[in-house]
């Protein structure tokens, strides 16, 4: 019999639906989701399969401001653009990024204990696998987002320039291979007091199983700590939810090394009957790359989070959400799209 939390309805719990952070300079590293209430039970086995689909595209004033200049917008940001507001402006940051990064997961997670289990995660990350650039450019619109001159720049590209103040030019556009990720295992731990309240605790390990060159790893081991606090009243709940990892070495090519950097989200979810929720939250998350002068990049990122679950009875649930970058804080993903499905009872 399956282990829920408090206030569970159908297969449905306190789950505050987030994403990963998928944006391409945190991608690397061990990254935590929304945390979820319900686990197996001991001796089960459950198993989840998601996909998240992400965009981003920012830029310093740089970018668009020599290609303005030199009449090329339209085309690609080259490495002589870059040199030569590098050599203009080495006492500002500068920087561009442009990047469609599909992460698919498989997710095993038994159980131990009455409060306690585990999981392995094994990620499979593509640079190339969807091209979405346009539609993307029309959610925009309908919603009278900012498109940040992505008119002005070739779509379906990756491209990574960076420059601290005062630091040396990094410039890569080169499109990273497909294939494994960093593997992350999970110790989980869900104590729930009465019917109203529950204390989550999950710690995380991530080997460096992908290639650190594609940026589908770091090359080191990352460990990290996440702790959470629900409480439900009637058909809604609340949750905030914080922690911290701790990164290895990166090894990756643009030569930079990542700090530790914290995590914070706040969330509701609603009920919708015995088969449906919905849920709404707020995540701040550090930059890996807080210790450089990289204006935006180096700042903490915001993301609002809206998703919808539907239970699948007794053998699981399906989950959908959609996330948006508030451009006003730190940079981050513009827009992420995570589809999973979590099988409950296994055939």
């Amino acid at each position: 019999m399956s282990r829920r939390a408090a206030g569970q309805t159908d297969g449905l719990g306190l789950e505050v639906l987030a994403p990963q952070n998928t944006y391409p300079l945190a991608l690397p590293f061990l990254h935590f989701g929304g945390m979820t209430g319900a686990q197996p039970a001991p001796g089960e086995l459950w198993v989840r399969a998601e996909g998240i689909y992400s965009n981003t595209f920012s830029h310093s004033y740089h970018a668009d401001a020599i290609k303005l200049e030199l009449g090329t917008r339209g085309l690609p940001f080259t490495l002589a653009e870059a040199e030569i507001e590098h050599q203009r402006h080495y006492y500002q940051a500068i920087f561009f990024i442009q990047a469609e990064v599909l992460r698919t997961a498989l997710t095993a997670e038994l159980g131990l204990f009455r409060e306690v289990s585990v999981s392995l995660e094994v990620p499979y990350i593509s640079f190339s696998a969807i091209s979405a650039d346009s539609a993307i450019m029309a959610f925009h619109r309908a919603f009278g987002i900012s498109q940040a001159q992505r008119n002005d720049f070739p779509r379906d590209r990756f491209e990574i320039v960076l420059q601290p103040v005062y630091g040396p030019l990094i410039f890569d556009d080169q499109r990273p291979a497909a294939g494994l990720g960093d593997i992350v295992s999970t110790a989980k731990w869900r104590h729930p007091f009465g019917e109203v309240t529950s204390l989550w605790a999950d710690l995380s390990l991530k080997l460096p199983t992908g290639s650190a060159e594609d940026f589908r790893g770091s090359g080191s081991a990352d460990v990290g700590a996440m702790f959470g606090l629900t409480a439900r009243s009637g058909p809604e709940s609340w949750s905030l939810q914080g922690g911290a990892v701790i990164p290895g070495r990166w090894r990756g090519p643009l030569g930079l090394d990542a700090a530790p950097f914290g995590r914070a989200l706040a969330g509701t979810t609603r009920l919708l009957g015995r088969h449906r929720a919905i849920s709404l939250s707020v995540t701040l998350e550090d930059s890996p790359l807080r210790r450089y002068q990289l204006a935006a990049v180096s700042q903490p990122a915001v993301q609002v989070v809206l998703g919808g679950v539907r239970s699948l009875g007794s053998w699981g649930a399906l989950d959908l959400t959609i996330s948006e970058h508030i451009p006003r804080f730190g940079d981050g993903t513009d827009v992420a799209i995570r589809l999973g499905v979590t099988v409950n009872r296994l055939p």
